[in-house]
C-alpha cells in the first residue's frame, strides 16, 4: 500500500479570485438593474394603457353622440321629404351620413376595447388564467 497527503496552499493567484469576487458583484448589480428597469417599463406600460383607454372612451362617446345627431338630421330630411321642402337626395345625404356615423362609432366602441384588453394584459390580467 501507498498512502499520500497532498497540500497545495496557492501563494499567488494573478487576483483570480479577487477578479471573480468583482465580476459576481457587478452581475449582481447589472440584474437589480435589469430587475428595476422592467418594473419602470410596466408601470409605463399601465400608465400608457390606462391613459389610452380614457382616450378611446371619450371618442367614443362623442362618435356615438355624432351617430344620434345623424340619426334625427335623418329623420328630420325624411320628415322634410314627406312634406314636400326636402328631395330624395337631401334623404340620401342623410342617410349616408347616418351610416357614415355609425360605422364610426363600431369603429370607436373596437378601439375602446383594445385599449381596455390592452389594459388587462399591461397589468397581467389578460389573458385569463
Amino acid at each position: 500500500y501507498d498512502l499520500a497527503l497532498r497540500l497545495s496552499v496557492p501563494i499567488y493567484d494573478g487576483g483570480y479570485r479577487r477578479g471573480a469576487h468583482e465580476q459576481h458583484v457587478a452581475l449582481l448589480a447589472e440584474a437589480a438593474e435589469r430587475d428595476a428597469a422592467t418594473d419602470r417599463q410596466a408601470r409605463s406600460d399601465v400608465r400608457t394603457a390606462r391613459q389610452a383607454v380614457d382616450d378611446t372612451r371619450r371618442a367614443r362617446d362623442a362618435s356615438r353622440d355624432a351617430a344620434k345627431a345623424s340619426d334625427v338630421v335623418l329623420e328630420l330630411a325624411i320628415t322634410g321629404y314627406k312634406a314636400g321642402t326636402a328631395t330624395s337626395l337631401d334623404v340620401i345625404d342623410a342617410q349616408r351620413g347616418a351610416l357614415d356615423a355609425e360605422t364610426s362609432a363600431l369603429i370607436a366602441e373596437d378601439n375602446f376595447r383594445q385599449a381596455e384588453r390592452d389594459l388587462l394584459a399591461a397589468t397581467g390580467a389578460f389573458p385569463p388564467r
